[in-house]
């Protein structure tokens, strides 16, 4: 059985623990408490699934805490100042066959126990063009590049995870969640087919574009702006025809 879920830094919880027991536990509290956050939390850790959002279900970085990203700004922005989020699933397996590979001291606590951890953390390969883009932008730097982050599934022995091994029957139903388009799709899947650097080019030169929009006085003075931390390049891209050189049109509009 599911004993506790700990949370850091994912969505509202800068930290949280919340404890289960045997049988039916429900979950009550008003609109915006997080009831819901911690379903899609545990829909994470054990099943492996990606954000709401079909359109980039890997976009980890729009689900971290807003106090954790806003703190990283404040900070002198060093790769150990960076920001994670961590998802716990604490499990009760007893002393079940294949129990050992979900037991040890892998977890925040290093405590002996059964269960699976979840990271969304800043990749160390990245470190010198991290720093090379905090060099550039200074106190300027207005997000966070998730571009330079990875996700990673560990049980507590400190095997890698998969949702294959979940020792428990799990679904979450979601009826909040939206279909897309195929010319969405398709855009996403060109997206998808770049170099991991190319990638990073493209969300980073976005970022700091969209920087410079929501900075501006008629957004500011209509209480309006842009948070850069939660875009994504795929909700802003479309395909093209490339064989057009002029008057391009994207091929959802021909």
């Amino acid at each position: 059985m599911l004993n506790k879920i700990k949370l850091k830094n994912f969505k509202k919880f800068q930290q949280g623990e919340l404890q289960f027991h045997a049988g039916t536990n429900i979950l009550i509290g008003a609109n915006d408490a997080g009831k819901s956050t911690i379903l899609k939390a545990i829909d994470i850790v054990l099943s492996q699934t990606g954000t709401d959002d079909w359109r980039n279900r890997s976009a980890y970085g729009t689900l971290m805490n807003n106090q954790a990203i806003q703190t990283f700004l404040s900070s002198d922005k060093s790769v150990a100042d960076l920001p994670k989020i961590q998802i716990e699933a604490w499990l009760d397996l007893g002393t079940e066959l294949n129990s050992a590979k979900f037991e040890g001291m892998n977890n925040s606590k290093q405590k002996q126990g059964q269960g699976v951890l979840f990271e969304f953390m800043f990749d160390e390969q990245f470190t010198i063009d991290f720093n090379q883009m905090v060099d550039e932008s200074g106190d300027e730097m207005n997000f966070i590049p998730f571009e330079f982050y990875k996700a990673t599934w560990r049980t507590f022995s400190g095997h890698n995870y998969s949702f294959r091994l979940n020792p428990l029957k799990s679904i979450l139903i979601n009826n909040d969640k939206t279909s897309g388009d195929s010319f969405s799709a398709y855009s996403n899947q060109l997206f998808g087919s770049l170099s991991l650097s190319n990638r990073n080019g493209i969300g980073i030169a976005l970022k700091k574009a969209l920087v410079n929009v929501s900075s501006s006085t008629l957004l500011a003075e209509n209480g309006l702006g842009v948070d850069v931390n939660r875009v994504r390049p795929a909700d802003l891209l479309d395909a093209y025809d490339v064989n057009i050189q002029d008057n391009k049109l994207p091929l959802r509009d021909m």
